[in-house]
């Protein structure tokens, strides 16, 4: 049975070049926005993930496929703003899309990746984490991602779907899988660095190049399938 991962976000920028080098890595892609791209490398699902009623319909039929064993969650949304003008009504929605996806989908797929002892989890946050002007509820709820990635990447929510607290080691007999947290820093001069945290996978990459981000993403964090 070929593996298939799902990328939120997946119509353009860095959801799309996932794409794209997921399926030359020899994953059955599965895509997920609003609107689907003129060409895609795969399935795509369009879906309102800002819809709760629509992400659980969608993680209910990716759950019922059986083969969904890697997830992306990509999909976000920043609204420019000061921390003394933030609307609570457009805090509410940042937080909810830039998180919710991310746990409800992850939670309908676990069970298979259990079972198959097999799974890849990439959260995508930012470097606006560390503080950035203007992206108040962006940099919250990037924050509350990260934080979630962590609680996901323990041994007691994952079992047999493995993080690894260093980047340049895997365990030798549970080389099952991977939970991590990919952060993208559009400033960042050095696209590919790789570096490691205490329980969750970080990567820093330039939004601006299509390659750089996931090609960090598919050969270190999830590579073939």
């Amino acid at each position: 049975m070929r593996k298939s991962i799902v990328i939120t976000g997946a119509s353009k920028g860095i959801g799309r070049a996932a794409a794209d080098r997921l399926a030359e890595q020899g994953w059955s892609v599965i895509g997920v926005a609003r609107s689907s791209p003129r060409h895609f490398p795969g399935v795509f699902i369009e879906t309102d993930l800002a819809d709760q009623n629509q992400t659980y319909a969608l993680a209910k039929d990716l759950a019922a496929r059986g083969n969904v064993f890697g997830i992306v969650n990509n999909v976000g949304v920043a609204r420019h703003e000061t921390i003394d003008a933030v609307d609570f009504e457009v805090f509410t929605t940042v937080m909810d899309l830039n998180v919710r996806p991310a746990l409800q989908l992850t939670q309908a797929l676990l069970p298979n990746m259990r079972s198959a002892r097999f799974g890849r989890i990439i959260n995508v946050t930012s470097l606006v984490t560390r503080g950035l002007a203007f992206r108040s509820s962006y940099a919250a709820a990037k924050a509350a991602l990260e934080s979630l990635t962590r609680t996901m990447a323990t041994k007691r929510v994952l079992a047999w779907i493995w993080s690894r607290r260093s980047t340049s080691y895997w365990s030798r007999n549970e080389r099952s899988g991977l939970a991590g947290c990919v952060r993208i820093s559009a400033s960042s001069q050095h696209p590919c660095r790789h570096g490691s945290s205490r329980s969750a996978w970080r990567v820093t990459g330039s939004s601006s190049t299509r390659s750089s981000a996931n090609i960090a993403i598919t050969r270190r964090c999830i590579g073939r399938a």
